[in-house]
């Protein structure tokens, strides 16, 4: 067989590889995105760079129709469809997000109310700020899509033959094979545009020392699709396809090598962190609500041993404030300054370790997202600073929903209302004295 058609099936077979490992790339992001339409919120994905890719991706796709190249044609054509789904999913959640309305409180029990303490709750801090950063990343996400559709139109139909009687001197001096030239050169252009920002990521994760958001199988699936890329572009004699995916080869090995040296970076320096403050307990670095095992408890009971649970709790409460009032009553006799009653009730209920309100879950504030041209931080670290509390509010209004479950349930659920009231004797003759009434 000759040397020729040997390198025709090795070209033929880098395209059909090199197409089944873009179109396996292109959908890995997929899922995420389908679970962030079922839940309402992009939940975290970074969606500024995916009008770029849809671009890249167009661009690649009119280049392969007019060469006439079919595995890069496959390659480009499902990743334009795909990345163009993504970018309009990304519209629509940010829309929803901008529109829905936020909780009122944090706390269940705030907007039931008990007694004289009734919270109606407090508005976003900073609404208009994420509002305006959303409708920002909106914008962009349109603008650039429409940008990267126009463009790749105008490129298209510029690089095609001229049928024109008047424009045909332009032929002679601009031949296809230019124009092909230049198509090749653009896409390539952006193509290599893709890898300026992963550059200056990696070395902001030098300077941090931490690389565990580099995600290894991701970066071994694009290492190996560009070196497949690259291989076939110098075999077609393209440097628009070579080029771009050499350089995306040496920035895949960077971030290899990152990740070997900068593996445990990240849990060593949280680790350091917490023994340079002795002050600072586990408790402060990753705050438990106290009522979460209250719920789950709740939750797994029987109606009918509810009320048992009650009159249990009611008794246990009633003899650590017994035992208190007693305690302060021998400290009256000894000589010591007399406590009063509600005192001496909120002494009891704090030894015995069971309050009448639970404790408040801690609050996610919102970031401090400041727009403005003095800022001191970047774009990318307020970005990250929203989803990260994008994050904690969808889990907190998760939690929300749960807590209200529970509290439907313990309405519509027959349990015994049980009072007390504790009187404290002044008598000093009998100090331990105690009566309790319970209806």
């Amino acid at each position: 067989m000759p040397a020729s058609d040997d390198e025709l099936i090795f070209t033929n077979l880098l395209g059909l590889t090199g197409m089944l490992i873009s179109l396996s790339v292109s959908l890995s992001g997929l899922k995420s995105v389908r679970e962030a339409r079922e839940m309402g919120s992009l939940g975290g994905l970074d969606s500024r760079s995916w009008p770029l890719f849809a671009t890249v991706a167009f661009l690649w796709t009119s280049y392969a129709v007019r060469l006439g190249d079919i595995w890069l044609f496959l390659a480009s054509f499902p990743s334009a469809v795909i990345w163009l789904y993504f970018c309009n999913t990304a519209i629509r959640l940010l829309s929803q997000e901008n529109g829905e309305q936020a909780p009122t409180s944090a706390d269940p029990t705030e907007s039931i109310g008990v007694g004289p303490i009734r919270n109606h709750g407090v508005a976003p801090i900073r609404k208009k700020s994420v509002g305006r950063f959303r409708n920002k990343a909106m914008e962009e996400i349109e603008k650039g899509l429409a940008a990267g559709f126009g463009f790749t139109l105008c490129l298209t139909f510029a690089c095609s033959p001229w049928n024109t009687a008047k424009l045909s001197v332009l032929e002679e001096w601009i031949t296809p094979e230019i124009k092909l030239s230049v198509f090749s050169s653009i896409a390539g252009c952006f193509s290599l545009s893709m890898y300026i920002k992963p550059v200056s990521r990696l070395w902001l994760l030098t300077k941090r020392r931490d690389a565990s958001t580099i995600f290894l199988p991701l970066v071994m699936t694009q290492l190996f699709k560009n070196l497949v890329w690259g291989t076939y572009g110098l075999l077609v004699l393209d440097p628009g396809l070579y080029v771009p995916y050499a350089c995306a080869v040496f920035v895949c090995l960077a971030q290899l090598l990152l990740k070997c040296v900068f593996r445990e970076v990240g849990a060593a320096v949280e680790d350091s962190a917490l023994k340079e403050e002795p002050g600072m307990s586990m408790h402060s670095v990753i705050p438990i609500s106290n009522e979460k095992s209250v719920i789950q408890v709740t939750t797994r009971r029987e109606v009918t041993s509810m009320a048992s649970s009650a009159c249990d709790t009611s008794s246990s409460i009633v003899a650590a404030e017994s035992h208190v009032v007693s305690d302060a009553a021998n400290a009256t006799k000894s000589g010591g300054s007399p406590s009063s009653p509600s005192e001496v009730a909120a002494a009891g209920r704090a030894q015995s370790g069971i309050g009448l309100i639970p404790s408040r879950p801690r609050r996610h504030s919102m970031p401090d997202l400041n727009f403005g041209k003095g800022s001191a931080s970047s774009s990318g670290s307020v970005y990250e600073d929203y989803l990260k509390w994008q994050v904690e509010y969808r889990k907190q209004q998760s939690e929300q929903k749960s807590k209200w479950q529970v509290i439907k349930e313990k309405r519509q659920a027959p349990m015994a209302v049980i009072s007390r009231f504790v009187e404290v004797s002044s008598k000093p003759a009998i100090p331990g004295e105690v009566h309790v009434e319970e209806c």
